[in-house]
């Protein structure tokens, strides 16, 4: 080492530059470190049932005749993933002894085949992957037949994982098996619903498969499934359980008693920096030595890779290259007395190191767990310095006093020192210098020499021999002599813990990198938006900037800026007058984006500025159809217009037909132009989803030549840390959807929780909403389940009494419902009540109290609807509007958006909302309901508007939907005027009812994309959802 010991613990006193890392605290607390009262000790009763119990399943392990294969293979099987196979391995090694040598494997049954070939690899025979064949076909394909066999294709698939290298045959399996097993848990029509426990254990395997789980927490989940099986044997289920509480038992102690050490280490206040995991690190200990025998393994293990998970942050995350170099010298030298030339912080980490061995030393030697085949390798790791101190004793002692206590001696040497544990602590620890001295010098190695190093660093070669210890003669002088030479297992065992590490490691700290990206590329667009005088300059370049900021999707993050922009614009060039016919600015283009704009944003700007674009007899003049891109954005500028503005429902028609004929002609030569013009005549930029329109823009812009780089990365990074966390979402509501189970137990319902989820990702996606979406997605798939629960299986008696129990919100009503309307009436309050505590807290329960009422009001109305049905009634228009309006959801649906929005909503907001007639509102909920209904007049049950309207006044199906055409866009308008300033509710309020219609526009533009979820919602999905932008 180059530096001095009282060098670095100088400067340590000094300040010094760091890298550091916030771990998030232990989750745990102060939970283990008590005893637990209801964990104490099996009663004597028990602990007799518990011995009867294991005396008949070992009976029933040896009674089985050898004629019944299938039965005691399943047997076995289940004695395994129980957890319980532990205390009957000989009986089950001369079970599958017997079978292995006694059984010609002629049998055609996929799932005893499988099963045997699992069961006997498990074990170690090398058992041939050709007893498969047989179930290809003649090209060499697994037969199609298999498919119906679903528990053999799930014994197939388990079997695969039991492969070995150059066996394509079990490949094929495991790619034909996962396809056709991840299509039937998707598929309702494959595996019925009351087969709904092997589903579950289909998405078990599928998430994790029996050769990758840890036993233990295997055994957990087994108990459970196996409990649920009819067939199951009662005796074998119930040994499990009490053998698995009584083991738990054990380990709570354990845990408890590596608590309070770790408590008394004090790291958290000591070491801040560091991982505070003791829990998880015992987890991690448990999961390679659960058994009861291993005791003193766990304890020491657990406490070893606690100390190494301390030294990892040590290394990784705080400690200087100097006072690396000091520590890894200290712990090669492994001498107490070195201590005092360390740094503060590390002096307490270094004694506890040390301690820990001590510890287990003193503990083996108390409990006399050494073994005499220790000492050969004791000996080589000692070296020759011990040899004349053990001829001196001889001399003094006799051999016969001092060879044996030698031994015992040598062979905690050998596991403390030496060879063994020691030695491998410091062989770590050396691995992670060399990463710390690759650091410093910003050293990128090369693949080869990473992972050569970081096998080492991974701690599994450190981890996979110190879990020998104490664990009885099985590990004897043969075990340590294969270890000690890095066998494949080990080696392959480093290389899954190391690149499954660095995985996982690169993604967080590509994201840490990111989003410092991030603000970098945050502010650099600050300043570009900042920089321009737009007074004194041409704004068109920052109008240009502000227009891509926002249909890049990322004006959430400027709206400071882009407001102030704005208003300057509106109040100098169009309140001032300001705007000049000689300006080059004002040609088409530019005035149909300031207005576009500045409407967004609700100014009232005059439609007035496009009569200059007029001729003199008051049409627009041809000679703007040449310039396609004013045309274009006078078309999206159209979009913004209220009523009256007759020059904007021309403008409307001339660019409509004008565009249309170009594309439908070619005329455009711009290939980047033309997506631009369809796109818009798909869908304007007033009725798209933002979120949405990103993902699509960001593609077309990246292909303009003159697109700006640092806000195209920007867009990207942001795009993909976003979805990000709608991934991250969607999963805990798919969780807590899968666990209602309602595709179960109520299979008449649409299971639409993903698309509910992107539907509410439409209303808003900005990451400060995370709760308010949480909130608002539940309760639209919930409401869903109600809308057909009335629709298409209730009968008008049992609506009744639901849409009474709504009325009432009280548990208690439950009890007089049908047992399929309790698991949604439970789930409907549920939903509600998860949020209340936190919102009586923050002085806002009035907002459940309007969500509550407005989804009371929507079953009111539900059921005004199911008595027509019920009727056969066909309403009038004015009969039926008001109720249809109510069960377009869109009133409640809006109500229940500002629920979880954060301090910007008030009680006048819902109190706003709940004013009749709300224009906004009822304009959003016409918009649903028309789109809607052209597309439930094919669903055929309950009478529709196109069918009301058509009876009423003898219209055809045309006409009518022309009619609601008509009034579709008229109710656009008045959405366009409630957001022009000043407005009654804030903007940001306003925005969620707006996005609520486009969400519309967007889901049954084309279909009903939700009740017949195709292609192009599914696209969609995938867009925001599963795939990434490149970046």
């Amino acid at each position: 080492m180059s530096l001095q010991v009282s060098d670095i613990a100088s400067a340590s006193t000094q300040s010094v530059k760091r890298h550091t890392t916030t771990y998030h605290p232990s989750i745990w607390g102060d939970h283990f470190l008590k005893y637990a009262s209801h964990s104490l000790p099996i009663d004597a009763t028990a602990q007799e049932e518990y011995k009867e119990l294991k005396h008949e399943v070992r009976r029933m392990l040896i009674s089985t005749t050898s004629d019944e294969i299938s039965e005691k293979l399943r047997l076995i099987d289940a004695v395994q993933r129980l957890g319980v196979a532990y205390h009957f391995e000989r009986e089950i090694g001369d079970a599958l002894d017997k079978i292995y040598n006694g059984c010609d494997d002629d049998d055609n049954n996929l799932h005893t085949a499988a099963l045997r070939f699992r069961l006997l690899r498990q074990q170690g025979y090398n058992v041939p992957c050709d007893v498969f064949e047989k179930f290809q076909d003649d090209q060499g394909k697994f037969k199609a037949s298999l498919i119906d066999d679903v528990a053999g294709m799930l014994c197939l698939y388990e079997a695969a994982y039991l492969g070995i290298p150059e066996e394509d045959i079990m490949d094929e399996a495991i790619a034909f098996t996962n396809s056709h097993l991840e299509l039937m848990v998707t598929d309702d029509q494959v595996i019925s619903h009351d087969h709904h426990q092997l589903v579950e254990e289909i998405n078990h395997a599928m998430n994790r498969p029996i050769r990758k789980g840890l036993p233990r927490l295997e055994a957990r989940y087994y108990i459970n499934i196996y409990s649920g099986d009819e067939s199951h044997n009662q005796i074998l289920l119930n040994f499990a359980k009490l053998d698995f509480n009584m083991l738990q038992v054990q380990h709570q102690k354990e845990l408890s008693n590596i608590t309070e050490w770790w408590k008394i280490l004090d790291f958290a206040t000591m070491l801040p920096y560091a991982r505070d995991r003791v829990v998880e690190c015992y987890f991690w200990i448990m999961g390679m030595c659960s058994e009861p025998q291993y005791s003193f393994t766990r304890i020491t293990l657990t406490k070893v890779i606690a100390m190494a998970s301390v030294l990892d942050d040590t290394y990784d995350a705080f400690g200087t290259y100097e006072e690396l170099e000091l520590l890894t010298d200290a712990i090669q030298r492994w001498d107490i007395s070195v201590m005092d030339g360390l740094p503060e912080y590390m002096k307490y980490l270094y004694r506890a190191l040390i301690d820990v061995y001590r510890e287990a030393e003193e503990e083996m030697i108390s409990k006399e767990l050494g073994r005499s085949y220790y000492m050969p390798y004791a000996i080589e790791a000692a070296g020759f310095c011990f040899l004349p101190c053990y001829g001196l004793l001889v001399l003094v002692l006799g051999s016969s006093v001092f060879v044996p206590s030698l031994v015992f001696f040598l062979s905690f040497f050998w596991c403390l020192s030496g060879l063994g544990l020691l030695w491998l602590m410091k062989r770590l620890v050396q691995a992670y210098y060399v990463e710390a001295k690759w650091c410093k010098d910003g050293y990128v190695p090369k693949v080869e020499e990473y992972m050569q190093n970081s096998l080492v660093s991974s701690g599994y070669p450190m981890l996979a021999t110190t879990c020998f210890l104490s664990m009885g003669d099985i590990a004897n002088q043969q075990a340590f002599d294969w270890i000690s030479n890095d066998p494949n297992i080990i080696k392959a065992s480093a290389i899954i813990a190391r690149l499954m590490d660095d995985i996982v490691s690169h993604e967080e700290a590509d994201v840490n990198n990111v989003n410092v990206h991030l603000l970098e590329l945050k502010e650099e667009l600050k300043r570009m938006l900042t920089e321009v005088d737009i007074v004194n300059n041409k704004p068109l370049q920052k109008l240009d900037l502000i227009d891509a900021i926002q249909r890049l999707g990322i004006s959430y993050h400027f709206e400071t800026e882009i407001d102030e922009i704005l208003e300057t614009i509106h109040k100098d060039r169009h309140v001032s007058g300001l705007i000049d016919d000689n300006n080059v600015d004002d040609h088409l283009h530019s005035i149909s984006l300031q207005f576009r704009l500045l409407r967004q944003h609700g100014h009232k700007i005059s439609c007035d500025v496009f009569n200059k674009f007029k001729d003199s007899n008051g049409n627009f003049k041809e000679s703007l159809v040449t310039d396609i891109k004013g045309i274009l954005s006078l078309y999206e500028a159209t979009h913004l217009r209220v009523h009256g503005e007759d020059i904007l429902e021309e403008a409307l028609a001339f660019t409509t037909s004008h565009l249309e004929s170009m594309a439908a002609s070619q005329l455009i030569n711009s290939p980047l132009l033309a997506e631009h013009v369809n796109g818009a005549l798909n869908r304007p930029i007033r009725r798209g989803l933002q979120r949405l329109d990103a993902r699509h823009y960001m593609s077309v812009y990246q292909e303009d030549p003159l697109h700006n780089k640092v806000l195209l990365t920007f867009a990207k990074l942001d795009f993909n840390i976003l979805q990000k966390l709608h991934q991250k979402e969607l999963s805990d509501i798919s969780r807590w959807w899968k666990n209602l189970d309602f595709s179960r137990k109520l299979p008449f319902a649409r299971d639409r929780v993903v698309e509910c989820y992107f539907w509410i990702l439409g209303v808003y996606f900005e990451p400060e909403y995370v709760l308010a979406r949480r909130i608002l997605t539940k309760v639209i798939a919930m409401t869903s389940v109600i809308d057909d629960i009335y629709d298409v299986y209730g009968t008008i008696e049992e609506l009744e009494i639901f849409t009474s129990a709504v009325e009432r919100w009280d548990i208690s009503a439950i009890d007089q419902l049908p047992k399929y309307m309790k698991c949604c009436y439970e789930a409907l309050l549920d939903v509600y009540s998860e949020n209340e505590n936190d919102f009586a807290c923050e002085g806002k329960l009035y907002r459940l109290d309007y969500a509550k009422e407005a989804m009371k009001d929507i079953v009111r109305n539900y059921f005004s609807e199911a008595k027509w049905c019920h009727e056969q009634h066909v309403p009038t228009m004015e009969e039926y509007m008001p109720v249809a309006l109510a069960t377009s959801a869109y009133k409640m649906l809006a109500t229940t958006s500002f629920v979880g929005m954060g301090e910007i909503v008030t009680k006048q907001a819902f109190e706003w909302l709940f004013t009749d007639p709300n224009k906004m509102v009822q304009a959003s909920s016409l918009i649903c309901r028309l789109m809607d209904d052209m597309f439930e007049q094919k669903r055929g049950h309950v009478a529709s508007s196109v069918e009301c309207f058509m009876n009423q006044h003898g219209a055809t199906e045309e006409e009518t939907c022309n009619e609601f055409r008509k009034q579709v866009r008229s109710a656009w308008k008045d959405i366009n005027e409630e957001c022009l300033l000043p407005t009654v509710v804030p903007m940001p309020l306003l925005t969620r009812v707006l996005n609520l219609a486009r969400v519309i526009d967007v889901v049954y533009k084309d279909e009903d994309g939700y009740t017949h979820a195709g292609v192009i919602l599914k696209d969609f999905v995938a867009s925001l959802l599963i795939n990434p932008v490149p970046i």
